[in-house]
């Protein structure tokens, strides 16, 4: 589905920004475990809490979260001779910053 569904709103996104004329811009959402392809220490953390089953999950998350920023990457070369900027960003998890400070002290 997170490719699959990817791969659709960015054609339909980029058909309607080629009949408007105007180019645009394609966002997609990936994560820090596409970027490197292994498991850190926070997102095992993260994943403990959403599947208490084990981390079976995480190989497929990886790969699929690859995926994404392969395709945005493709879809940028594609697309940019008709002004369309592809990108994707990586959601990060932070601290609460009350957290952060008590480290600080």
């Amino acid at each position: 589905m997170n490719v699959k569904g990817t791969f659709y709103c960015y054609k339909y996104a980029a058909q309607q920004m080629i009949a408007q004329g105007d180019g645009g811009r394609i966002i997609g959402a990936s994560s820090l475990a596409g970027k490197k392809g292994k498991s850190t220490q926070w997102l095992l953390c993260l994943l403990d809490l959403m599947f208490p089953l084990g981390h079976a999950f995480l190989s497929a998350y990886c790969a699929s979260k690859f995926a994404v920023r392969g395709l945005t990457q493709s879809a940028g070369t594609v697309l940019c001779s008709l002004t369309i900027i592809s990108a994707s960003i990586d959601h990060h998890f932070f601290q609460p910053l009350n957290l952060v400070a008590k480290e600080l002290q």
